[in-house]
């Protein structure tokens, strides 16, 4: 699946997106997820997605923990906002590859491609910290081995998760150790 195209399409048996979820998702409404369409033909739906001015994390060069706190913030934050739509968000997947920043207006949208495997908050949570380490020094990874650690022995739910970042980006710059 090639997702760095400026329009993506991958296509999925249409059982895959309810009727209601594909209203809902090419409504213009859902401010979290990359536009898209949808074209059914023959039990398959081809899905169309405009990825224009953004790139995946995956494409972009992340300036140390900063930058990969921020990213991952405003991902749980985009995250969050599908339950507002009655979009179940076990059906999205948070990896470097959906997850989409906009370098311009420091803007966080997701692909949102239908998967049978439902991952649950705190799975999809592991999956993309761990790839973000993938873009940080020992420091970065230490402290993103700690937040997840941190969001795990809480058992914090995303709001939540969301609520300890931002607290710790707010710590990590007070103490300098992130500067402006």
């Amino acid at each position: 699946m090639n997702l760095v195209e400026k329009n993506f399409v991958i296509e999925v048996k249409e059982t895959k997106v309810m009727p209601f979820e594909e209203k809902v998702l090419t409504s213009g409404l859902c401010d979290f997820v990359l536009p898209m369409k949808f074209k059914k033909s023959k039990g398959m739906s081809k899905i169309t997605y405009d990825c224009s001015g953004y790139s995946t994390i995956s494409q972009i060069k992340l300036q140390g923990i900063k930058d990969i706190l921020e990213i991952l913030e405003k991902t749980l934050i985009t995250y969050n906002k599908s339950n507002e739509f009655l979009i179940n968000s076990e059906k999205i997947a948070l990896t470097v590859d959906t997850v989409f920043y906009h370098l311009k207006y420091r803007d966080v949208k997701i692909a949102y491609i239908p998967s049978q495997e439902h991952r649950s908050f705190k799975e999809n949570l592991e999956i993309f910290i761990n790839q973000l380490k993938e873009y940080g020094d020992g420091q970065s990874r230490r402290i993103l081995d700690k937040t997840y650690e941190e969001i795990q022995c809480r058992n914090l739910n995303a709001k939540e998760a969301i609520n300890y970042i931002g607290s710790l980006r707010r710590e990590l710059f007070a103490s300098g150790i992130i500067g402006e």
